[in-house]
């Protein structure tokens, strides 16, 4: 009687049955899933919202001294010598001591560079914008009181 066989055929029956009714709900749920409509994020678009605003007055604020010499000095600033200085750094540091072996090129490697140039491109600017736009207010604010 202690050395029963019956709970491993109990415990098969009940792995069946679960995997069953997983399947069952998975196909009836799938197409409601599918067409669910997701609603954006009301403090996401807040924050879209004012940082397009505060590019649009950074943008203003820059038209006079020139929009192109202000962000290549942002990203002087940003993404400059000692920014390039670390990356390459870190890439000497895991060429010599990596914690996996892989090929200079490799695709992590590569997207690790496209992010570096996605970063120095389009972000370094909008910083610049940001950076501008919060200061006109700034300086207005304190030119008021």
């Amino acid at each position: 009687m202690l050395n029963r066989s019956e709970p491993a055929a109990v415990e098969t029956n009940v792995h069946q049955d679960t995997a069953e009714r997983v399947r069952r709900d998975d196909d009836s749920t799938a197409p409601a899933r599918r067409h669910r409509v997701q609603r954006p994020y009301l403090p996401t678009l807040v924050i879209a919202a004012l940082a397009a605003w505060l590019s649009w007055r950074g943008w203003l604020a820059l038209g006079d001294t020139g929009l192109g010499r202000s962000v290549n000095v942002g990203r002087f600033e940003l993404a400059g010598p000692v920014v390039l200085c670390f990356v390459v750094l870190v890439t000497v540091i895991e060429r010599l001591w990596p914690a996996e072996r892989r090929p200079l090129l490799a695709r992590g490697h590569v997207l690790d560079v496209g992010y570096l140039l996605f970063y120095a491109t389009l972000v370094v600017p909008l910083i610049v914008l940001l950076g501008a736009g919060f200061a006109g207010l700034l300086a207005r604010a304190l030119a008021s009181t």
